[in-house]
């Protein structure tokens, strides 16, 4: 009895490459501000965004130039539709230089790869081998990877991290923290998962810069200055709006309470 012979459909598997941003941030603001424009906070779906974005339909480079958008947190997606961010109406509508500075920094350490390399490399220049790099330790697709690179070195160029070709060490980012990369066009695994952890760590002795906001009720939050972006895009809205009531209720009896004394009579 012979062995059976596995065919030629059985033995050859189509490997995915990585997710990853298939156009600049610069190219990716641009395209934001066309959908702030059109739909502002409003749901839209992506048929609807590819026009708005100078498209006649739907194709896979220009799906993916959607997908980057979401990649660079730009793009929040609801199901099959899609929303603008807080992040993207911070590049619409930029309060100062500082604010449009603070935006691009959010937006290049959005994408998981993105993050994981500013992490390798913080301190250090970019390797001249970053293509080789991204296929052996980051599974990105060997026709891809020179793309890849190169959208890469000049997104973080534009961003304001790399600097006379060393990338900023004041950006570092945990594995664990916010990230986005809801891809809305490929749909495989996070390939990335913990496979540079440990090189050129960020310094978890040290506080971290804080950011302070007051409340209407007249209470400041104080939180790390590397969970702005969290904040930006609302993921603890919620948290937010359920302490900001408490503090008020707390206040209102304060208050009653004062009155009540001043109004009791005096032995």
């Amino acid at each position: 009895m012979t062995e059976e012979q596995p065919t030629t459909k059985q033995v050859k598997t189509k490997e995915r490459s990585a997710s990853y941003p298939s156009i600049t941030l610069e190219d990716a603001i641009n395209y934001s501000a066309k959908l702030q424009t059109a739909f502002s906070k409003s749901a839209f779906s992506r048929d609807n965004a590819v026009k708005e974005m100078g498209y006649e339909k739907v194709t896979g480079p220009v799906g993916m130039k959607v997908a980057s958008l979401v990649h660079f947190g730009l793009l929040g997606r609801e199901g099959n539709a899609y929303r603008n961010t807080d992040l993207s109406l911070s590049f619409a509508h930029p309060i100062d230089d500082n604010d449009l500075q603070t935006a691009k920094q959010l937006a290049v350490t959005a994408p998981k790869l993105y993050k994981t390399l500013l992490n390798e490399f913080a301190g250090h220049a970019v390797p001249t081998a970053l293509s080789s790099i991204l296929v052996r330790s980051h599974k990105i697709g060997q026709k891809v990877a020179d793309n890849v690179a190169n959208i890469f070195r000049k997104s973080i160029e534009y961003a304001g991290v790399y600097q006379n070709g060393i990338v900023s060490s004041e950006i570092l980012v945990k594995d664990d923290e916010v990230g986005i990369d809801n891809d809305p066009v490929q749909t495989h695994a996070n390939p990335l998962k913990n496979e540079t952890k440990g090189s050129y760590a960020p310094i978890t002795n040290v506080r971290p810069e804080m950011i302070t906001v007051e409340f209407p009720s007249g209470i400041a939050l104080s939180y790390p200055k590397n969970l702005q972006f969290a904040f930006n895009m609302g993921t603890f809205r919620d948290q937010m709006s359920a302490l900001e009531k408490a503090v008020e209720v707390e206040i209102k009896k304060h208050e009653s309470n004062n009155r009540k004394d001043d109004t009791s009579p005096k032995n």
